[in-house]
């Protein structure tokens, strides 16, 4: 499986795609768990195992069941290769653990249940074991332990004939200690043994053929049999063991999920863009969603997406990005042509950057296509000394239905800069230079993403979760006591202490500590038996390696997490965290009360790895159970090269040279072979 380095649940939420698999994906997980946990016996002796496997998925929802697997800590394999690929997850009494926070409480409001305006039932409590099937192997009737190697002709001809001869192979002797599989000797090609073999050999050899008349040979995969495997295999071709997980059914339908082999289909893509003049526009730099012709329309789709490119830092860049319902029209209105540019509801947006080298930052404005020029320039940072990346999210409000568009560095949705509410609704977006230049100016890793499945602001994090070295049963009491009961989402238990209570037999069953995703180094190590005795709340120096009572606080924003942690830290002595999510805004709030100036010299660059490794190190102070919980991962932890950023240049220059080399016409194919 892939790094989950650059991967983040909490960004996947924010596309109501990946939402629908991971309700569906993390309600089969837990109901896994449950079965082992209840069927799975008693925690002394050997626990039975279950297992669940997940048909062949399409790699965007694979790397999301794979942070799943991990949050819920159960063991899996991958099985095949290609559409063949597929996931299997195991779990048994002592393995595997139920997370408190679902995928939808990433989402705060917007992903509160609409009946009552509470969270969602907790996993626990609202799911049912998964059912495990009658029979663990297959049916008789079926070829499941035997597959022919070959298509003779003849042998199958000699069968078939009883006065005939059996044919036999010329196979070399077998080595010493062992055969190879896949092939077979000399006396499975036969009905007797053949003259000169002794008997028990006979015997042996003929346990690995096909029960029932006749010769047969089974298929076997590559490698050696040690003498010592082979009186644990079956007349099916299978070891004889009593540990074979049980085989669990999939409660839900994940067919818009798993990999077609029979689609060729593929989105039109134009990643690379060189502007010398004028404005370029192309079909694959729209918001409306690509449908596949070989599926199903859907009954409405919304014109909503993401879009980013690349730009390098050169010396005197102007570009500016236009935003409109067709080409044709933005073209006749960029061209500043009176009398053919339609009405005025038509006319495109246009943002428009200039760069300034020497204080490291561009400058940005937006308006209308005519009105661009009495716009008022403002200042926008750099994050990365060579290059920028900008994305841009276009998205219809639920509040109020409103068009809105919002713009920001890096990775969406962190980081942003700029956001408007349009009157009109953008669908094509062009790459254009607002006045012409002497060379080449190029945009690249043009993508456009999300199209159709983008949810409306505010988008989902991590912000507006407290975490409390409190029960549930105390957090409850002083919430009350400040009078901040009102606004408070949920209350949710972590770790059990003073306030047993609340949470039933079942709840302590199914949560268990899990570390072992992170190194020694990042947590402190504790034993269980001290988790059990410590029953005292810990003080205000506790840090990320205590046991004892946690509970997280789900709030409706980040403004209202401030401010209950603050009431919460001042009425008592422990340690009340706001969990700091992605970078919302930029620049940052420093930045702006200074006015970009300070005696030591301010830097946008700079400042943005001040701010990664101030969330580092918050990060790595929570407690091991808020890790888990919230959706970090080890890689987010220990991030000690940058492997991943070495090969998306590496690819880049890789793309670059293709296309650099791809000038003219396309070469001739060659001739054609005499006789063929």
């Amino acid at each position: 499986m892939e790094s989950l380095e650059e991967f983040d649940i909490a960004k996947e939420l924010n596309f109501k795609s990946s939402q629908r698999f991971l309700q569906l994906a993390e309600e089969e997980l837990a109901a896994l768990v449950l079965r082992g946990r209840f069927e799975g016996g008693d925690p002394g002796t050997a626990s039975k195992r279950f297992a669940l496997t997940f048909p062949p998925l399409q790699p965007r929802y694979a790397q999301l069941l794979h942070a799943l697997l991990v949050r819920f800590d159960l063991k899996f394999t991958v099985h095949g290769w290609g559409e063949e690929r597929r996931i299997t997850a195991e779990t048994s009494n002592s393995q595997g653990c139920i997370p408190v926070v679902r995928c939808s409480d990433f989402l705060g409001q917007a992903g509160l249940d609409n009946s009552s305006m509470r969270l969602l039932a907790r996993l626990q409590d609202s799911v049912l074991p998964s059912e495990v099937e009658t029979a663990d192997r297959a049916p008789s009737d079926s070829p499941a332990g035997f597959q022919p190697e070959h298509d003779d002709r003849a042998e199958m001809q000699a069968r078939e004939t009883p006065s005939a001869a059996p044919v036999k192979r010329k196979r070399a002797e077998k080595p010493p200690g062992g055969r190879m599989r896949g092939w077979s000797s000399e006396e499975e090609d036969s009905e007797g043994s053949s003259p000169g073999k002794a008997g028990p050999e006979l015997e042996t050899t003929n346990s690995y053929s096909k029960v029932g008349s006749g010769p047969a040979r089974v298929m076997r995969g590559r490698g050696f049999l040690s003498p010592t495997e082979d009186s644990s295999v079956t007349a099916t071709g299978e070891k004889e063991t009593d540990d074979v997980p049980a085989k669990c059914r999939l409660r839900g339908d994940y067919e818009r999920y798993v990999i077609d082999p029979e689609d060729t289909w593929r989105p039109h893509r134009k990643p690379y863009v060189e502007l010398s003049a004028g404005w370029e526009f192309s079909h694959a730099w729209s918001f409306e969603p690509e449908l596949n012709p070989n599926k199903p329309k859907p009954d409405h789709m919304e014109v909503s997406g993401v879009a980013t490119w690349r730009v390098e830092h050169e010396r005197d860049q102007e570009f500016a990005v236009c935003f409109g319902k067709q080409s044709q029209e933005m073209r006749r209105w960029l061209a500043q042509r009176a009398g053919s540019r339609g009405s005025e509801e038509d006319e495109p947006y246009v943002l428009e950057f200039r760069l300034l080298d020497t204080e490291k930052r561009w400058d940005f404005r937006f308006g209308r296509a005519q009105k661009t020029s009495d716009a008022k320039w403002k200042r926008l940072p750099w994050t990365n000394p060579r290059h920028t990346v900008f994305w841009v999210a276009s998205f219809v409000g639920e509040v109020d239905d409103k068009r809105y568009l919002q713009a920001g560095l890096d990775s969406f949705p962190g980081r942003r800069f700029f956001s408007a509410r349009l009157a009109a609704r953008p669908k094509v977006v062009g790459f254009g230079l607002p006045k012409q230049v002497g060379r080449t100016f190029f945009v690249r890793d043009i993508v456009f993403f999300g199209r159709g499945s983008l949810q409306s602001a505010p988008f989902a994090g991590r912000d507006h979760f407290v975490e409390v070295l409190l029960s549930v049963g105390e957090t409850e009491a002083l919430l009350r006591k400040a009078g901040l009961q009102e606004g408070i989402l949920g209350v949710l238990s972590l770790r059990g202490g003073l306030d047993s209570t609340n949470a039933s037999a079942r709840q302590q069953k199914v949560k268990t500590p899990w570390r072992s995703a992170f190194s020694p180094g990042c947590f402190g190590d504790t034993t269980a038996g001290a988790k059990e005795e410590l029953q005292n709340v810990p003080s205000a120096d506790c840090k990320g390696d205590c046991i004892g009572p946690c509970t997280l606080v789900v709030c409706t924003s980040p403004e209202q997490a401030q401010d209950i942690a603050a009431s919460l830290q001042k009425q008592s002595s422990v340690e009340c965290k706001t969990i700091k999510g992605i970078q919302r805004t930029w620049p940052p709030a420093a930045a702006l009360e200074t006015g970009y100036r300070d005696p030591g010299g301010w830097s946008g660059p700079e400042a943005a790895k001040h701010s990664e490794d101030q969330e580092a190190e918050e990060l790595r102070s929570l407690t091991a159970e808020t890790v888990r919980e919230l959706g970090f991962f080890k890689e987010h932890l220990e991030r000690k090269t940058r492997h991943l950023e070495g090969t998306r240049i590496a690819r880049s220059a890789a793309m670059r040279m293709i296309l650099s080399g791809l000038s003219g016409p396309a070469p001739a194919p060659p001739a054609p072979i005499a006789g063929v």
